[in-house]
């Protein structure tokens, strides 16, 4: 019986190995599995987009902090791009997490 062919997570690549028990390439975070070329940067590139959702958290946090007053400013001077800029943040601070995201 022959195993099934396993492909990179990243680039759609057999990853030259028949999964996890064939010692298959996955990250700590279980993300993968990689082919030997994907492999080299998947943990460096995994730290980034910690580092970034851990920065984009508290993006988030100081915008719900200071958006009531923006819109109460926004309400009182409706010049430009105000309200336009509002409703686009309104609508990025809307968006709902990934499922499995901390927080």
């Amino acid at each position: 019986m022959m195993a099934e062919l396993e492909i990179c997570c990243q680039c759609d690549d057999p990853t030259g190995r028949a999964g996890r028990a064939d010692d298959s390439l996955y990250t700590d975070c279980d993300w993968g599995p990689y082919c030997p070329d994907c492999w080299q940067d998947a943990d460096y590139w995994r730290c980034i987009a910690d580092e970034k959702g851990l920065e984009a958290e508290r993006l988030r946090d100081g915008l719900q902090i200071i958006f009531p007053m923006a819109k109460g400013y926004v309400a009182e001077h409706d010049v430009g791009r105000n309200q336009e800029m509002v409703a686009e943040v309104q609508t990025l601070m809307s968006v709902k997490r990934t499922e499995g995201s901390d927080g």
